[in-house]
């Protein structure tokens, strides 16, 4: 492509000769790409593509800032938006068809230059994609304005961005919860295969159940800084609306930010980033509520470190945490090791440790949990989230304490510390064994244990728990021991693909 966009820019046969001449004077001898360059004879300026081009890793992005009639010519402002100078070619476009060029060399900021009007409507930069810009939404503009610089395409299913049109993408989309039943809905946005710099989503929806609109948006922007310790910078706002029980609604809003640190070299695996986000939640009062408002409407700002190394082997994990609200504060951090051994038997190693800096609430809605998270923030994936019996109560997030037995102390108010443990016999039959101390004001120190069989059938997707053994004795002699077995599902495409594109670990 560099030695294409050389040849448009340089002319007749300027490449050509060279290359003739190159293969002719150093033919079978081991050779540089200084070699070729010194053979091209021109007298136009190519010290930037010796340079900066072949030998640097900066990034071209030009645009056409304003266009400005005087009579029978028109005044152009061109920005260029990097670091990096290299000529570029103006294009007169009619009916979709070129009808000028013209090649614009030296512009290293905003450069303003005139050409004639010759009859099209529209300019447009690197209009035949020469050069390999990093950019190429903002090459065009429409002489006379325009709500739109390129026209509006509708495709269905995410596609590769062609750089011509404005394109919006609509794909349909399916979810489930007990409370709305099957979502139907359809997905609006501009996201490519390749990511970009704004992208945004809108997934209004359809509830069978509740037969009531619901729905979810996000809105994003996207900063890769060059040369730097941060690999990216990503902003914006997302927000959701749905029912948590029967004929009550949530609705989300939260303005986010992630930072993400640069990995050590393109082998290392690992991944750093510090999340923030400030969640409003709204929920729907129950009309048999008679107190506790504190759970109907609420902000929780949060502050999160999360470190990862993924491999099939050797798996490690942390993440620590801050969350304010006007009623509590808190922290907390989990690490999390998994080892797959060289007889292919998986072992499991979870710590979790977490404490209220000052709570005021009088419910344990925000509390820790020592078996299945309350969800507060509704970032979890409950099929029904306020089932207290039935197979749905049966579903567990493992996250904050992992337990899987439903013991008599469930949460705590003051501070909680678990180690979930798991060992594999075969294939995906394995043994867990979990220990914490749960710590409540005015209450001892409370020492949970339970021992079990876990199904590990695909991890963190689809895992059965059958307990045997725990505070509560032995669970496999006790009554309706079928309500004890605690199940993991997981329905998400996003985060089945995701499992699946890591190489299934």
């Amino acid at each position: 492509m560099g030695i294409q966009y050389l040849e448009n820019y340089l002319g007749e046969d300027t490449i050509l000769d060279a290359i003739k001449s190159f293969s002719k004077k150093y033919s079978g001898q081991n050779t540089q790409s200084d070699l070729f360059l010194n053979l091209i004879d021109t007298p136009k300026d190519i010290a930037w593509y010796k340079s900066d081009y072949l030998n640097t890793s900066k990034k071209v992005d030009y645009t056409i800032k304003k266009i400005v009639k005087k009579n029978d010519s028109l005044e152009i402002s061109v920005l260029n938006k990097r670091n990096f100078i290299a000529p570029i070619q103006l294009y007169g476009i009619h009916n979709k068809e070129i009808v000028y060029k013209k090649w614009l060399v030296g512009i290293d900021s905003l450069t303003k230059i005139t050409i004639p009007t010759n009859g099209f409507d529209r300019l447009s930069l690197n209009h035949e994609f020469y050069l390999p810009e990093y950019n190429l939404r903002n090459n065009w503009k429409n002489i006379d304005k325009k709500l739109f610089n390129r026209p509006v395409q509708l495709k269905f299913m995410k596609d590769i961005e062609n750089p011509y049109y404005n394109q919006i993408f609509y794909t349909p989309e399916a979810r489930y919860n007990f409370y709305d039943g099957l979502v139907l809905g359809m997905a609006i946005s501009n996201k490519t295969l390749l990511n970009k710099s704004f992208q945004y989503k809108m997934i209004p929806s359809y509830g069978t159940k509740s037969n009531a609109f619901s729905g979810s948006f996000s809105l994003l922007y996207e900063y890769l800084p060059e040369n730097k310790k941060v690999n990216r910078l990503l902003t914006g706002i997302s927000g959701s609306s749905f029912q948590y029980a029967k004929d009550l609604t949530y609705s989300t809003f939260t303005p986010f930010a992630l930072l993400e640190l640069k990995r050590k070299s393109f082998r290392d695996v690992s991944n750093s980033a510090l999340f923030t986000s400030f969640v409003m939640v709204d929920r729907e009062k129950s009309p048999t509520q008679t107190q506790h408002i504190e759970t109907n409407k609420y902000n929780v700002f949060n502050i999160n470190y999360g470190y990862s190394k993924p491999n099939i082997i050797e798996d490690l994990r942390f993440s620590g945490g801050f969350q304010v609200a006007d009623k509590f504060s808190k922290v907390s951090a989990t690490a999390q090791y998994r080892l797959l051994t060289d007889t292919n038997r998986q072992f499991d190693f979870r710590f979790f440790a977490g404490a209220f800096l000052s709570n005021k609430t009088e419910t344990d809605f925000f509390s820790f949990a020592l078996d299945r998270p309350t969800d507060y923030l509704f970032q979890y994936d409950y099929l029904g989230r306020s089932e207290t019996s039935g197979i749905l109560s049966q579903q567990i997030i493992i996250n904050e304490g992992g337990f899987k037995s439903k013991l008599p102390v469930a949460y705590a108010n003051q501070w909680l510390t678990t180690i979930n443990t798991s060992v594999g016999l075969w294939r995906w039959l394995e043994v867990y064994n979990d220990v914490g101390f749960v710590k409540n004001r005015d209450e001892k120190v409370y020492f949970a244990y339970e021992s079990g069989v876990r199904l590990n059938f695909i991890h963190d997707i689809l895992e059965v728990y059958f307990p045997f053994y725990s505070n509560l004795g032995w669970e496999l002699t006790q009554p309706s021991y079928s309500t004890k077995i605690r199940f993991v599902l997981v329905i998400s495409p996003k985060k089945i693909y995701n499992f699946a594109k890591r190489g299934f670990y």
